[in-house]
């Protein structure tokens, strides 16, 4: 890197999620690392207020009318178009895209990769959703004026393959697949937990049942079968969904919960899972997405169910076997998933080091 370049990283100020937290945690290795780095409000969230978790980071915020032409700009995949004027500040040869979730990506080859090319078991019930062209016609009616204007007046971030970065497996052989090259750079993320106190005494419920944590988020048709199925055999556990939970309290659930169930389709390599483990709370995932690389998700194949051969009732028999087969001896076999998500932060620091030395031959 020349001396008048920083690394700028384009983030939907005020999100919490895996993708910005990532983001952040990029910004503090490279000020770790003694770079300039700054942090830039995507378009339309400058006025946000930042996520109170992320202050540990120790975020450098700035606009991007004080950005220079030189400087390194990171933008997440899903970030497709910029406004035109955004480039009197930045160069298009100097932007780098992350790939942090392929299916959210702007591009279309990749954007629903998984939800595209993913075939479930034909007993899964799916909810049809609306026809993707009556959901169009239906935005741009209620288009007003003015948004009308900033959704025409963005320019198409188009880059050089080599100017890509992978946060999972799933994103680079993808990438490598569709585009059939090798270019681009692995930039991963790690894993951050607050320390909370007392976790142990305060149960999320206090139910002889076993409790089975599960995320709904990109899979509540699914789920709501798998509940179906369990109260239909007597409601053998107590299955808890991590939503609308502050962070104390997801800690708190999956610290006291005996399985962490997740049927998504992992666009990236999801947090809750590796945080899941480090609590000491046992995974089982869908083998979609991400978790159909061993690299991102180091876990046995029992641990991941292929909802392609698996019907509902037996997803749910797997279940019952896996709890069954006891917590303790789960973590036993989980035991490198959990040590390789510890060693997170050491492999992310080595990629950041990697990425500023292939910024710095380039800049030569």
């Amino acid at each position: 890197m020349s001396i008048n370049q920083r690394i700028a990283i384009f983030v939907p100020r005020g999100l919490r999620t895996g993708g910005p937290e990532a983001m952040h945690q990029l910004h503090r290795l490279l000020l770790e690392e003694g770079k300039d780095s700054v942090l830039v409000p995507w378009p339309g969230t400058k006025n946000n207020i930042p996520v109170n978790d992320y202050s540990m980071y120790g975020p450098i915020w700035t606009s991007i009318t004080r950005l220079r032409k030189s400087d390194i700009v990171i933008v997440p995949c899903d970030l497709g178009y910029l406004p035109f004027w955004y480039f009197l500040f930045i160069m298009r040869k100097n932007i780098f895209i992350w790939m942090l979730a392929v299916d959210f990506s702007s591009e279309k080859k990749f954007k629903k990769y998984e939800t595209r090319n993913y075939t479930l078991n034909s007993e899964w019930q799916i909810v049809k959703k609306r026809n993707k062209w009556i959901e169009s016609i239906s935005k741009i009616i209620n288009l007003d004026k003015r948004k009308f204007l900033k959704k025409f007046l963005k320019i198409k971030l188009r880059i050089k393959n080599s100017n890509y970065l992978f946060q999972s497996a799933y994103a680079r052989e993808i990438f490598r697949f569709e585009n059939k090259t090798n270019s681009g750079i692995m930039l991963s993320d790690y894993v951050s937990l607050k320390q909370v106190n007392k976790l142990e005494e305060s149960r999320c419920c206090s139910c002889p049942r076993n409790h089975i944590a599960y995320f709904p988020g990109k899979s509540q048709d699914l789920s709501q079968q798998v509940l179906e199925i369990n109260s239909s055999r007597g409601n053998h556990f107590h299955f808890i969904p991590i939503k609308n939970l502050d962070s104390e309290q997801v800690i708190s659930l999956l610290v006291n919960s005996d399985l962490f169930l997740d049927l998504g389709y992992f666009p990236g390599k999801d947090r809750l899972p590796r945080e899941s483990i480090v609590l000491n709370c046992p995974v089982l995932l869908a083998k979609r997405g991400s978790a159909r690389f061993y690299e991102d998700f180091q876990l046995a194949d029992k641990y991941l169910l292929d909802l392609a051969l698996l019907s509902p009732n037996s997803t749910f028999d797997v279940i019952v076997k896996t709890i069954a087969f006891g917590k303790i001896n789960n973590l036993l076999n989980q035991e490198v998933f959990k040590n390789t998500v510890l060693q997170e932060r050491e492999i992310f620091k080595r990629e950041v080091l990697n990425f500023i030395s292939v910024i710095e031959k380039n800049s030569n």
